[in-house]
């Protein structure tokens, strides 16, 4: 299945087949460059741009907010200590081995 996205992500089309999907407890680092990188990278907040550079070279822990359901999607990060934690993209994450 194929999906547009059209907001500050890309304006790409993605094929939802080649997102990663992770699983609780699987280990992963943040895509910096990829982040960065974006067209459209003004549209993050300074807030989430800075937490980024601030973790880029961080090995997390992947968990889903319970509120949100399991969106393989969208993850949360369990050594994110802001409140609430950021949902981040699985296509801005590298699965570390």
């Amino acid at each position: 299945m194929k999906v547009k996205i059209n907001n500050s992500l890309s304006q790409k089309e993605f094929d939802l087949q080649n997102i990663p999907s992770f699983n609780k407890g699987d280990k992963v680092t943040i895509n910096y460059k990829q982040i960065i990188e974006r067209s459209k990278i003004q549209n993050y907040t300074a807030k989430f741009l800075e937490w980024i550079l601030n973790n880029k070279d961080k090995v997390f822990t992947i968990e889903y907010d319970k509120t949100q359901g399991i969106n393989n999607h969208l993850v949360c990060l369990k050594e994110d200590s802001t409140n609430p934690k950021w949902l981040i993209w699985a296509l801005d994450l590298i699965r570390d081995n």
